[in-house]
C-alpha cells in the first residue's frame, strides 16, 4: 500500500513532474504548514484516481482534519447542469411584474414631481428646451420639405391626368396637418430627443449621481426628469407647425413646377381647402407624444445596469418603445377623433 509521508519539502513543479510519471510514491512530500490546499487537493485526488488510502499517513491531528475535510469535498457529488423549467407561475409573475413596473415608475415619477416641484430650475427647462426644440429645426425643417416634395411628386402626375390639380392643395394640406406632420415630428424626437434622454439619466445612474442627489435630499426626478418631460410637452406642438410648414412649402414647390399652381395661389387657397379642424386634430396629439416620448427616455435610462452593454440596451428600446408607441398613439387618436367627428 502506498504511504504518504509527510516530511521535506517538494515545488509545485516538482510534484507536478511526479504526477505525469508513470508510477511514483509520495514521499518527501512538504510540510502541511507551508503546503497549500490547492496543492494537497491535488494529491488527494491523485491518490484518488489511483485507488490509493490514506491509512498509513503520517500527520497531526490538525493535519489529518484538514485532509479529511478535503476527501469530503472530493466525495461530494458536483452539480450538474440542467435544464429546469421554470414553474408557470414564476413566468407569469415575472410578466406581471414587467407590465406593472412602468406604472409604478409613472405613480413614483408623478408623486415626486408634485411633491419636489419646487426644486426645479428654470435654467434646466430652458436648456431643454434648446435641446429637443431648436436643436431639432434644422433636421425636422429638411425632413419634413423633402416629404412634401414626395407627397406632391407623386400625386402630381395622376391629378394631371384627370385634370383635377387644383385638389393638390387638399392632397397635401390635410395629410400633413393630421398625420404625416405628428408622426414625423414623433418619430424624429423619438430617435433624437429619447435616446439623448435614456443616455444622460443611464450615465448619471452608473457613475451613482442619481444616488448622490437622494443623499443630499434632492430629487432626480424633478431635478432631471421633470424638464425634460416639460420641455418636450411645450416644443412638440410648435415643431409640429413647423414641420406642416416646410412639408407644405415642398408641396407648393413642386405644385408649381408640375402643375402651374403658383405658390402664392397654394397658400392662398389652403385655409378653405384644410379647415381648421384638421390643424387643431394634430396639435392635440403632440402634448401627449411629447409627455409619452420624454417619460420612456427617462425610463430606460432609469432601469439600465452599471455596465455600457446595459446602458446601450437601454438607449435602443427607448427610441423603439417610443416610435412604436407614437405609432400606437397615433391610431388611438384617429378613432377618437373620427367618433367625435374632429
Amino acid at each position: 500500500m502506498e504511504k504518504l509521508e509527510i516530511k521535506g519539502k517538494i515545488s509545485c513543479y516538482e510534484l507536478e513532474k511526479k504526477l505525469k510519471a508513470s508510477s511514483f510514491k509520495f514521499l518527501d512530500i512538504t510540510k502541511l504548514e507551508d503546503i497549500n490546499t490547492c496543492l494537497l487537493l491535488v494529491i488527494l485526488k491523485e491518490l484518488k484516481n489511483k485507488k490509493l488510502t490514506l491509512n498509513n499517513l503520517i500527520a497531526t491531528n490538525k493535519q489529518l482534519e484538514l485532509i479529511h475535510l478535503l476527501e469530503k469535498y472530493l466525495e461530494y457529488p458536483k452539480e450538474t447542469k440542467s435544464i429546469s423549467k421554470k414553474p408557470i407561475s414564476l413566468n407569469l409573475k415575472h410578466l406581471f411584474y414587467k407590465i406593472l413596473a412602468p406604472v409604478e415608475y409613472l405613480g413614483y415619477f408623478l408623486v415626486e414631481a408634485f411633491k419636489n416641484i419646487r426644486q426645479m430650475e428654470f435654467s434646466a427647462l430652458l436648456k431643454d428646451l434648446q435641446v429637443s426644440g431648436a436643436g431639432t429645426l434644422l433636421l425636422l425643417g429638411a425632413l419634413s420639405f423633402l416629404l412634401g416634395i414626395v407627397m406632391a411628386y407623386q400625386s402630381a402626375f395622376l391629378l394631371r391626368t384627370f385634370g383635377a390639380n387644383i385638389f393638390i392643395v387638399e392632397l397635401i394640406g390635410i395629410p400633413t396637418f393630421r398625420e404625416l406632420a405628428p408622426i414625423i415630428t414623433g418619430i424624429l424626437l423619438a430617435g433624437r430627443v429619447a435616446s439623448g434622454y435614456s443616455a444622460n439619466i443611464g450615465l448619471r445612474k452608473v457613475s451613482e449621481e442619481l444616488d448622490a442627489l437622494e443623499v443630499m435630499g434632492l430629487s432626480w426626478v424633478s431635478l432631471l426628469v421633470l424638464p425634460r418631460v416639460l420641455s418636450l410637452i411645450i416644443s412638440a406642438p410648435i415643431l409640429m407647425l413647423f414641420s406642416s410648414f416646410f412639408m407644405i412649402l415642398g408641396g407648393a414647390l413642386i405644385s408649381e413646377i408640375y402643375l402651374n399652381i403658383p405658390v402664392l395661389d397654394f397658400f392662398s387657397r389652403l385655409p378653405e381647402a384644410v379647415s381648421s379642424n384638421h390643424v387643431i386634430a394634430g396639435i392635440i396629439k403632440m402634448p401627449f407624444f411629447g409627455l409619452y416620448t420624454a417619460l420612456v427616455g427617462c425610463y430606460f435610462g432609469y432601469i439600465s445596469e452599471k455596465n455600457p452593454q446595459s446602458l446601450a440596451n437601454s438607449v435602443m428600446k427607448s427610441v423603439v418603445y417610443c416610435i412604436a408607441g407614437v405609432i400606437v398613439m397615433d391610431a388611438i387618436f384617429s378613432i377618437i377623433f373620427t367618433k367625435v367627428g374632429l
